[in-house]
């Protein structure tokens, strides 16, 4: 189990700099992420908290948000890099960070 912070300001995301011809990506502001073995708890899988029903074996893990709506990465899914450019634009419509971070601000 992975939970963790996300920042989408530019501290969080970093900015690209160059020096000595090489780039470099400068992130001021770290996120922190906590991971919980099912070893850590002594149990063999963790398992979201539901309806309180245990099984054995099993460590409920009560989360802040529902689960059951969650899909699992298909093989079509890719990671998300900072240094590639992608066809479909994000959200805010940027294909890669560098395009993002080109925009003026507010």
């Amino acid at each position: 189990l992975v939970v963790t912070s996300h920042n989408i300001s530019r501290p969080a995301w970093g900015t690209i700099s160059t020096k000595n011809g090489q780039k470099y990506l400068h992130v001021k502001s770290w996120e922190l992420g906590v991971f919980v073995s099912p070893d850590t708890v002594g149990v063999k899988k963790l398992v979201p908290f539901v309806d309180g029903n245990q099984a054995p074996g099993t460590a409920t893990v009560p989360m802040p948000f529902q689960t059951q709506a969650l899909e699992r990465y298909s093989d079509k899914d890719e990671p998300w890099a900072w240094d590639k450019t992608y066809d479909t634009p994000d959200r805010e419509g940027y294909h890669s960070l560098q395009e993002a971070m080109n925009e003026p601000h507010e």
